[in-house]
């Protein structure tokens, strides 16, 4: 997320500094992942670090992090842009003109949240567990401060996350920012790929999202995340079990409840219809989003994956629970998915678009034409740059 508006600025002709904090085996993290011509060398205005900061290196400043700070320190950048534990760095930097927190999900909810440290033991011994459960009070208090210290802050809409929200304005209070409710993909460079006219047993589905659906989660984890993959399951069986069509089923190995999910399928005896494949690159999935008919995405209340916005962009349907009550309000439109909730509203619609390729096809069109007017990256890159820029006509340091 963060390089795809840094991308676009960069094109843009704006000076900008890219720091890749991801090990090299660590592919879907790294530039390269979007472009991999950048895969054997990285230009000027990407710096690979070549090591991750953990939540303890701000705690106690190491002389790797010292000697990243002076360097940043040095340029008067007019805006700063971080993300990740990267926010806890808020804490060290000069005054900016602008400051910008990127927030994707454990960012805010797990490491900005004391609730979540309290309500959590870490270990069975009482003094370890105190132990950790004070470095982490600390950590959450940096990020806490890190993210107050923004002029704008770029997260999920209003709704999507009730506790996210209530997290926010906790710990922004009565400071002046500005809230980007959207976030764009690279929508110039995954194109419309022309359907296939399958039907039948023939029909091919696809979910990159990650398995994570068991409650209690494990730590580090907020039930916000949960992605209900057990629903999906249970609609694919449902589906099954009506129409005896053995569509083809592809699954990734990736997240926390994947032998959990494994087990599932087989209880529900649709085991034999999926495939499960390994962790990909990203251009290895949207290769599969481009040869697949159906994608499946997540159906619990969490935002829309990446994978189902870039296969609407593909052109291709996809099932999820698309959270119109708040899309709606953001965007004035609800979005053109395939809205499921429940596993029999799965089930339907997977029978619908498996028996009807130009069905497939029509909500793939309408899918692509929204992502084209509300999901493009460089309007949102664009929205930052206005920021920056008003900020700085305010004359506001900060």
């Amino acid at each position: 997320m963060p390089f795809r508006y840094a991308m676009h600025l960069n094109n843009m002709g704006h000076m900008v500094q890219f720091y890749v904090d991801a090990e090299p085996a660590e592919i879907l993290h790294r530039p390269e992942c979007l472009l991999p011509e950048f895969a054997t060398q990285y230009p000027e205005w990407i710096i690979d670090l070549g090591w991750k900061p953990q939540g303890r290196d701000y705690i106690f400043p190491t002389n790797r992090l010292l000697k990243l700070i002076d360097q940043l320190n040095s340029t008067d950048w007019d805006a700063i842009v971080l993300c990740g534990q990267w926010l806890k760095l808020a804490n060290y930097l000069k005054a900016r003109h602008a400051r910008i927190a990127l927030l994707a999900g454990s960012d805010l909810d797990v490491m900005a949240s004391y609730r979540q440290i309290i309500n959590y033991n870490y270990s069975n011994n009482i003094l370890s567990n105190a132990l950790i459960k004070v470095s982490q009070i600390i950590g959450a208090y940096l990020q806490r401060r890190g993210i107050g210290k923004s002029t704008m802050v770029n997260y999920y809409p209003e709704g999507i996350n009730p506790i996210g929200d209530l997290l926010l304005k906790e710990i922004m209070g009565t400071s002046r920012y500005e809230r980007l409710q959207n976030r764009g993909t690279n929508t110039e460079r995954i194109p419309y790929i022309e359907p296939s006219t399958r039907t039948g047993e023939s029909v091919i589905a696809f979910c990159a999202q990650r398995f994570i659906w068991k409650s209690p989660l494990p730590p580090g984890y907020t039930e916000e995340e949960n992605k209900r993959n057990d629903i999906m399951l249970k609609g694919i069986s449902v589906f099954f079990k009506k129409t005896n069509i053995p569509i083809h089923i592809h699954l990734v190995e990736k997240g926390v409840h994947v032998e959990e999910t494994k087990t599932l399928s087989k209880c529900l005896g649709i085991d034999r219809i999926i495939t499960w494949h390994k962790e990909m690159t990203l251009t290895e999935i949207q290769s599969w989003y481009a040869k697949s008919d159906i994608i499946l995405d997540q159906f619990g209340n969490h935002f829309l994956g990446g994978g189902a916005l870039d296969s609407m962009l593909m052109g291709r349907p996809v099932i999820g629970k698309a959270r119109n009550e708040v899309f709606s309000k953001v965007l004035g439109a609800p979005m053109p998915m395939c809205d499921a909730a429940d596993e029999q509203q799965i089930a339907d619609w997977l029978e619908a678009l498996v028996n009807d390729a130009n069905l497939r096809k029509q909500i793939g069109m309408k899918s692509r034409e929204f992502m084209l007017r509300h999901f493009d990256a460089k309007d949102t890159a664009i929205s930052i740059l206005s920021h920056i820029d008003q900020v700085k006509r305010s004359g506001m340091r900060v």
